[in-house]
């Protein structure tokens, strides 16, 4: 079945590439990415249970409606790789007083959770055993909303970079300065995530690279990510030790694990939950009943809990939510990129913030599954419809300046 899953991600790339002749055409992401991870962690080396049936169909006809949703908003929209045209947008007062106000805002929060945990430096501490993150974590309820969108507010900057704004200087030492602070105060992998992954998209969008720069991008994201896995762990974690090699351990047990409690919830045959209790984690949040809303979570090995991002709309509507919602999800994300290409173009920060998930689909419900990761996507849309309707400049040459 791997080589059924390669074959359906090869005919995604296909379609997708000979309509946008975009190579990070973010439907296009989404699926080949999803069905590279179903085919290797559907491969049976002893680790995990095998595969139902159902399984294999959840998988298959969860990818195929998320194509038909982002088809059923289908422009033949064409991005010409190194154009000598480059369309910029104009940025306006309104804006870079939003910027610096958030970044004032989310610093202070991510300042004050750091305080609040004692200002470890992440790579000095020694964790033995166990994951560093639980030694770095001092959320504070409310403030913590602040910290998720601190990542965030660098798009804002790197948008302001890719249009020729003003202070150049100063917007790439606040850039430099947040991932820094990110990495020595939690180490976290989603973070660099945000910042590689969503600002390359930014970059690539607004300076037309090749693809080739494209792909040499993401195998060097592919390896610092390696490298971080492997530091924040210690060195008898089942995360280093579930193949003979160390490097293909940390990349298959990344990947494996959340399929494995997919099907463990497939094979349960629970009943159905028709509130929607993950599926709408982030209302209950936000009316106060989440504790209410009980989930069958799994795990493999006492430490792998992640899952696909359709573990939840599973849980609550069986094949009926692996349907629904990826095909409202695939909609969604082919109206965003058409509005971030066509119309205004405030909106690719919306798309470049929704990378990660984009890429990540395998290992978590990065759009709606919880509060506090819908709530930068959210904030993003507001700040979006409050700006003035940008205005596009078109150079002949890109003045790199």
């Amino acid at each position: 079945m791997s080589f059924i899953f390669i074959l359906l991600a090869l005919f995604y790339f296909l379609f997708f590439w000979f309509r946008n002749k975009d190579i990070m055409n973010p439907n296009m992401i989404f699926l080949v990415f999803w069905n590279l991870a179903c085919a290797i962690s559907c491969l049976d080396v002893g680790m995990f249970s095998p595969w139902s049936d159902l399984m294999y169909f959840v998988t298959i006809i969860s990818g195929l409606f998320f194509f038909i949703g982002s088809v059923s908003n289908f422009q033949s929209i064409k991005i010409k790789i190194g154009s000598k045209k480059v369309e910029k947008v104009y940025i306006a007062k309104k804006y870079y007083g939003i910027t610096y106000f958030l970044f004032f805002i989310c610093f202070s929060c991510a300042i004050i959770e750091w305080l609040n945990v004692g200002a470890p430096i992440s790579f000095q501490i020694d964790s033995i055993g166990t994951d560093i993150k639980a030694e770095l974590d001092g959320a504070i309820p409310g403030v913590h909303y602040g910290t998720i969108f601190f990542p965030y507010v660098s798009l804002f900057l790197f948008f302001i970079l890719m249009n020729n704004g003003k202070n150049r200087k100063v917007h790439i030492f606040m850039i430099l300065f947040s991932v820094f602070f990110s990495i020595i105060s939690n180490l976290s992998r989603g973070e660099l995530l945000i910042y590689i992954l969503s600002l390359f998209y930014l970059y690539y969008r607004f300076n037309r690279i090749s693809k080739k720069m494209s792909l040499i991008t993401l195998g060097i994201t592919i390896t610092m990510l390696i490298v971080v896995m492997i530091f924040r762990v210690n060195t008898e974690s089942v995360v280093l030790n579930m193949t003979e090699n160390v490097y293909l351990s940390v990349f298959y047990s990344y990947i494996a694990p959340c399929f494995a409690n997919m099907n463990d919830l497939i094979n349960s045959d629970l009943p159905y939950h028709l509130y929607g209790n993950a599926s709408f984690a982030p209302l209950w949040t936000i009316i106060g009943e989440h504790s209410q809303m009980k989930v069958v979570r799994f795990e493999q090995f006492g430490v792998f809990n992640a899952t696909p991002y359709v573990y939840g709309f599973y849980h609550d509507y069986k094949v009926y939510g692996v349907i629904f919602f990826p095909f409202v999800f695939g909609y969604l994300v082919s109206k965003i990129y058409s509005a971030s290409v066509l119309n205004s173009s405030y909106w690719i920060l919306l798309l470049a913030a929704l990378q990660k998930g984009l890429y990540l689909s395998f290992f978590g419900n990065y759009f709606t599954g919880e509060m506090v990761l819908l709530f930068p996507f959210l904030f993003i849309v507001i700040i979006i419809l409050k700006l003035p309707k940008s205005k596009r400049i078109e150079y002949e040459s890109f003045p790199n300046k």
